[in-house]
């Protein structure tokens, strides 16, 4: 069990896990506010509302919100995946497992740190 303390293969198993709880959602569509936001909204369709995403436009419902670089990221997508749900669901997959490993690798950087510390 020495190869579990390796930090490359501490980041494949946390990789396949994530890869395994989602791979599911490859076969849905789109869900909750995603149908307001990507199908339904006028402004995500056109690099015209750039200037418009960064001011912080968003659909009439949600209107008092101010996350501009959320919408510009929304914009950026349906640029590439228009309303092609795979595409979307696999940018989150990503950004999901992106993070994870990050969160990963803080983790193990601070409990180092304590235990190189505390052994002083």
């Amino acid at each position: 069990m020495k190869y579990l303390k390796n930090t490359k293969v501490q980041l494949l198993i946390i990789i396949l896990a994530v890869l395994l709880a989602y791979s599911n959602i490859f076969k849905n569509g789109f869900v909750c506010d995603d149908q307001l936001f990507i199908l339904e909204w006028e402004k995500v369709r056109s690099w015209v509302y750039t200037w418009d995403m960064l001011k912080g436009s968003l659909p009439p419902r949600f209107g008092g919100a101010y996350r501009p670089i959320l919408e510009f990221f929304y914009l950026l997508f349906y640029q590439l995946f228009g309303q092609n749900s795979f595409g979307w669901h696999l940018q989150s997959i990503l950004v999901h497992l992106a993070n994870t490993c990050l969160i990963f690798l803080i983790v193990r950087t601070i409990t180092k740190s304590i235990k190189t510390y505390t052994n002083i």
